[in-house]
This record gives structure tokens, sequence and C-alpha cells, in this order.
């Protein structure tokens, strides 16, 4: 199993604060962000939900053809 990332390791991962990984959780109705696990009062989060997350929110990007 690989070690599981704490709220800041995730931030850091994705270029967020802190505090927006956190909201992500609260969201209602449901929540947003990686899914978490709770070890011991704390939160969690496993390496590959939050490469999933990352990858089911990966836009496709379209390639512009510059004004000529």
């Amino acid at each position: 199993m690989e070690t599981l990332l704490t709220q800041e390791q995730v931030a850091e991962m994705l270029g967020v604060q802190v505090r927006t990984v956190q909201n992500w959780r609260h969201h209602r109705p449901s929540p947003r962000g990686p899914r978490c696990v709770k070890v011991e009062g704390r939160i969690r989060y496993q390496p590959a939900e939050v490469r999933d997350y990352v990858r089911r929110n990966t836009m496709a990007t379209v390639a512009v053809n510059p004004a000529t």
C-alpha cells in the first residue's frame, strides 16, 4: 500500500491552497475533489485517488490556428 497523503501534500501536488482541499471535502450536496479517508481522526488521501481525480478533471486541449 502506498503512503497516505496529508491535506498539505495534496494541496501542494495540485497547486491549490490547503483551504481549497478542505472546502472540496465539505462541499454539499456532495463532496468535490479527491476522495479521502479518516485515519485516527486525521484526513488522509490515497495517492491513487488523487491521480484519479486529476485524470477525471483533465480537459482536452484544442489546437487553435493562429490568424495568418
